[in-house]
């Protein structure tokens, strides 16, 4: 699939593919980026600030997604897990993590 490259309100716009938006100073980038071979598909996900500094808030936002994602790798460490109990637990850390500055409501 094609890229997604997307700042601003653009970055919220799932397969926002135009990619032409101007990035503006407190702007994040994202970037959505997919392959495949030999019917082996992945992606990445990645978000910058586009000044190369988060704001307070989004450096908020970035901490607690970090946060999940290391408990994440904990819990699941050291042995096969279903894709349910991870999707699971990622589910609830981030809305309890995101709920606390009311970023998220579950």
């Amino acid at each position: 699939y094609p890229p997604v490259i997307a700042g601003g309100a653009n970055g919220l716009s799932l397969h926002y593919v135009k990619n032409s938006q101007v990035l503006r100073d407190g702007d994040l980038l994202l970037v959505d980026a997919g392959a495949e071979y030999h019917h082996y598909t992945s992606d990445v996900t990645r978000t910058w600030p586009v000044n190369g500094k988060f704001s307070a808030a989004q450096k908020r936002v970035y901490e607690a997604v970090l946060d999940c994602n290391q408990q994440i790798i904990a819990a699941h460490a050291g042995g096969p897990h279903s894709g349910m109990a991870i999707q699971s637990l990622s589910a609830k850390l981030l809305t309890e993590r995101l709920g606390d500055f009311w970023v998220l409501k579950g």
